[in-house]
Protein backbone atom coordinates (compact mmCIF):
# COMPACT_ATOMS: atom_id res chain seq x y z
CA UNK A 1 0.00 0.00 0.00
CA UNK A 2 2.83 2.35 0.84
CA UNK A 3 4.43 1.71 -2.57
CA UNK A 4 1.24 2.83 -4.32
CA UNK A 5 1.17 6.03 -2.26
CA UNK A 6 4.83 6.74 -3.11
CA UNK A 7 4.16 6.13 -6.81
CA UNK A 8 1.16 8.49 -6.73
CA UNK A 9 3.22 11.22 -5.09
CA UNK A 10 6.04 10.67 -7.61
CA UNK A 11 3.60 10.77 -10.54
CA UNK A 12 1.96 13.94 -9.22
CA UNK A 13 5.36 15.58 -8.77
CA UNK A 14 6.44 14.65 -12.34
CA UNK A 15 3.18 16.04 -13.74
CA UNK A 16 3.72 19.32 -11.90
CA UNK A 17 7.28 19.55 -13.28
CA UNK A 18 6.06 19.02 -16.85
CA UNK A 19 3.23 21.49 -16.33
CA UNK A 20 5.71 24.11 -15.00
CA UNK A 21 7.88 23.78 -18.10
CA UNK A 22 4.85 24.01 -20.41
CA UNK A 23 3.42 27.00 -18.55
CA UNK A 24 6.40 29.19 -19.46
CA UNK A 25 6.52 28.10 -23.10
CA UNK A 26 4.67 31.19 -24.32
CA UNK A 27 6.95 33.52 -22.38
CA UNK A 28 10.01 31.84 -23.86
CA UNK A 29 8.62 32.36 -27.37
CA UNK A 30 7.83 35.99 -26.57
CA UNK A 31 11.39 36.52 -25.33
CA UNK A 32 12.75 34.79 -28.43
CA UNK A 33 10.65 37.02 -30.70
CA UNK A 34 11.83 40.09 -28.76
CA UNK A 35 15.47 39.11 -29.22
CA UNK A 36 14.98 38.42 -32.94
CA UNK A 37 13.34 41.84 -33.35
CA UNK A 38 16.27 43.47 -31.55
CA UNK A 39 18.90 41.78 -33.73
CA UNK A 40 17.02 42.48 -36.97
CA UNK A 41 16.42 46.11 -35.93
CA UNK A 42 20.09 46.71 -35.12
CA UNK A 43 21.20 45.14 -38.41
CA UNK A 44 18.62 47.22 -40.30
CA UNK A 45 19.84 50.37 -38.54
CA UNK A 46 23.43 49.64 -39.55
CA UNK A 47 22.38 49.04 -43.14
CA UNK A 48 20.39 52.28 -43.11
CA UNK A 49 23.35 54.13 -41.60
CA UNK A 50 25.60 53.30 -44.54
CA UNK A 51 23.00 53.49 -47.29
CA UNK A 52 20.71 56.38 -46.28
CA UNK A 53 22.76 58.61 -43.98
CA UNK A 54 25.92 58.74 -46.07
CA UNK A 55 24.81 58.95 -49.68
CA UNK A 56 27.05 59.07 -52.69
CA UNK A 57 26.20 61.23 -55.61
CA UNK A 58 27.54 62.52 -58.86
CA UNK A 59 29.05 65.98 -58.72
CA UNK A 60 29.64 67.93 -61.88
CA UNK A 61 32.26 70.66 -62.20
CA UNK A 62 31.29 73.66 -64.34
CA UNK A 63 33.29 76.27 -66.12
CA UNK A 64 32.49 79.95 -65.80
CA UNK A 65 30.47 79.68 -69.02
CA UNK A 66 28.30 76.91 -67.57
CA UNK A 67 29.83 74.01 -69.47
CA UNK A 68 30.54 70.75 -67.66
CA UNK A 69 34.30 70.31 -67.47
CA UNK A 70 34.40 67.24 -65.22
CA UNK A 71 32.60 65.12 -62.70
CA UNK A 72 33.34 63.19 -59.56
CA UNK A 73 31.80 61.10 -56.83
CA UNK A 74 30.70 62.99 -53.76
CA UNK A 75 29.80 61.64 -50.30
CA UNK A 76 27.12 63.66 -48.58
CA UNK A 77 25.46 63.55 -45.17
CA UNK A 78 21.67 63.27 -45.09
CA UNK A 79 19.87 64.55 -41.99
CA UNK A 80 16.64 62.86 -43.08
CA UNK A 81 18.50 59.56 -43.38
CA UNK A 82 19.89 60.02 -39.88
CA UNK A 83 16.38 60.68 -38.53
CA UNK A 84 15.05 57.53 -40.21
CA UNK A 85 17.95 55.47 -38.87
CA UNK A 86 17.54 56.77 -35.32
CA UNK A 87 13.78 56.24 -35.44
CA UNK A 88 14.32 52.64 -36.55
CA UNK A 89 16.84 52.00 -33.79
CA UNK A 90 14.76 53.66 -31.05
CA UNK A 91 11.55 51.89 -32.07
CA UNK A 92 13.38 48.55 -32.18
CA UNK A 93 14.80 48.96 -28.68
CA UNK A 94 11.44 50.21 -27.37
CA UNK A 95 9.57 47.24 -28.85
CA UNK A 96 12.19 44.82 -27.49
CA UNK A 97 11.92 46.33 -24.00
CA UNK A 98 8.10 46.28 -24.13
CA UNK A 99 7.99 42.61 -25.11
CA UNK A 100 10.51 41.70 -22.39
CA UNK A 101 8.48 43.54 -19.74
CA UNK A 102 5.28 41.79 -20.85
CA UNK A 103 7.08 38.43 -20.68
CA UNK A 104 8.48 39.16 -17.22
CA UNK A 105 5.08 40.29 -15.93
CA UNK A 106 3.52 37.08 -17.21
CA UNK A 107 6.19 34.91 -15.55
CA UNK A 108 5.77 36.77 -12.26
CA UNK A 109 1.98 36.43 -12.34
CA UNK A 110 2.28 32.70 -12.99
CA UNK A 111 4.70 32.35 -10.06
CA UNK A 112 2.30 34.23 -7.78
CA UNK A 113 -0.59 32.05 -8.98
CA UNK A 114 1.45 28.92 -8.27
CA UNK A 115 2.31 30.11 -4.75
CA UNK A 116 -1.31 30.95 -4.02
CA UNK A 117 -2.46 27.54 -5.25
CA UNK A 118 0.24 25.80 -3.23
CA UNK A 119 -0.75 27.67 -0.06
CA UNK A 120 -4.45 27.00 -0.56
CA UNK A 121 -3.81 23.24 -0.95
CA UNK A 122 -1.89 23.08 2.30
Amino acid sequence: METNNTQNISTTYNQKEKKGVDELRDEKYLTLIANIILVVGIVASLILLFSVVFVTGQQNYYSSEGDVIGSGVMKAFSATGLAITLATLISTVTLWAFLRVISNISVTLKEIKGKIQTNSIL
